[in-house]
């Protein structure tokens, strides 16, 4: 009799009731892998931190837009196209002739 209980107790186990999970666990569980997770929390604080010592020490990232030389003709083209016709015509195109020069000024 003893031979036969170890012999079942081998080929039989009870199931074991899992653990409510943790508020931790179940975020882990979420779907992405742990070392996924923490690479984007590193990369995110990375650039927050970028941006915000560049806004701190007053330092003005370049964007693609600020090396084009053609930016400023551009938007002057896109202005004069907005102006309307009429008496206000000239006063327009100057104004946009003038945004265009101090656009230049800036990228200089």
């Amino acid at each position: 009799m003893k031979l036969s209980s170890l012999v079942s107790q081998m080929l039989w186990r009870e199931a074991v009731i899992p653990e409510p999970p943790t508020p931790r666990q179940s975020l882990a569980a979420a779907g992405a892998p742990a070392f996924l997770r923490g690479a984007v929390k590193f990369v995110a604080g990375g650039s927050l931190a970028i941006l915000l010592t560049a806004q701190v020490a007053g330092i003005r990232l370049a964007l693609p837009v600020d090396a084009d030389p053609s930016y400023c003709v551009v938007q002057s083209e896109q202005c004069k196209k907005a102006c309307p016709q009429g008496p206000n015509n000239a006063a327009c195109v100057k104004r946009c002739n003038q945004e265009r020069e101090q656009c230049r000024r800036d990228q200089a």
